[in-house]
């Protein structure tokens, strides 16, 4: 699950169901923000890592400031940069494909138009209804 900004509630709701738990070994998520305090669910991150401690990774992203708050490291720059150079990849310590990847994007336009350039580069495609693939898109706005 990649979102940036508000793009993370939809998801935030998704992980408080069965579904995905059922349906996934492993969830990653990553949410990119400008800045430290628009982290603004992290009771609800945290109430999802304590009840799938070893199935749940989250990933924050922050692009104008340098931050640390001594709980969850958090990265700097944007998720498509750390997609890129495989940063992301490595931090979640999965590595993203066609075969054994599912991936959710809600959020900026910008950043989804530019990760999906990025998953098809390496051969995953759109989910549609005729034709399964590996990139669902919520768009948020």
């Amino acid at each position: 699950m990649l979102a940036t900004g508000t793009g993370v509630a939809p998801f935030l709701s998704i992980l408080r169901t069965e579904q995905p738990w059922q349906k996934f070994a492993r969830i990653i998520l990553a949410h990119g923000v400008c800045y430290q305090s628009e982290l603004v669910y992290r009771d609800v991150v945290a109430s999802v890592k304590a009840q799938f401690p070893e199935r749940f990774i989250y990933l924050p992203f922050v692009t104008r400031e340098n931050v640390a708050d001594g709980v969850t490291p958090m990265m700097p720059g944007r998720i498509t940069a750390a997609l890129e150079n495989s940063v992301l990849e490595n931090k979640a310590g999965e590595r993203i494909d066609s075969q054994n990847s599912q991936v959710m994007l809600c959020g900026n336009p910008s950043m989804i138009e530019d990760v999906q350039c990025l998953l098809k580069a390496r051969g995953l495609r759109r989910h549609r209804l005729r034709k399964p693939g590996q990139i669902t898109v919520e768009s948020y706005w």
